[in-house]
């Protein structure tokens, strides 16, 4: 008989609060750079320790890759609601007058923004390139 894969059972809010906590405080670790003092092995270990302390919260026995998959789930719908809760609020300042009716952030949602960089959700700035004070010609360089 062949052994059949169940679901796992969806993350209570719990989970999800504790989650967001271990990694709001091991940060450092799990995103950092890879260095000679921060090794994959490191990383792993953090996201073990992770699992473990969200798997204590309900009983559930959650996995390493569990919770990574199930933080970068959470990344991602937070970021669409933030993008999207930026572009109604400018539509809605740009003169449409008006209020916005972009669905707001959750507590839990506003700390994983914490969490998030900055320019994941916001895009990166590009401000207007300044043209260069006199124009580059062949000889111009020559003094």
């Amino acid at each position: 008989m062949e052994k059949q894969n169940r679901r796992s059972f969806n993350f209570t809010a719990a989970e999800i609060e504790t989650l967001i906590s271990l990694v709001e405080k091991a940060k450092a670790i799990i995103f950092g750079k890879f260095s000679p003092l921060l090794t994959h092995e490191d990383k792993e270990r953090e996201w073990v320790r992770v699992a473990e302390n969200v798997s204590a919260v309900s009983g559930i026995n959650r996995t390493a890759e569990s919770v990574k998959k199930q933080i970068t789930s959470l990344a991602s719908e937070t970021k669409k609601k933030a993008v999207l809760q930026a572009r109604k609020i400018k539509k809605t300042s740009d003169g449409g007058g008006g209020t916005s009716d972009a669905p707001s952030l959750t507590p839990s949602e506003t700390r994983m923004l914490g969490v998030i960089q900055k320019v994941h959700y916001e895009g990166a700035f590009i401000g207007k390139r300044e043209p260069p004070a006199s124009p580059i010609t062949p000889g111009s360089l020559d003094s």
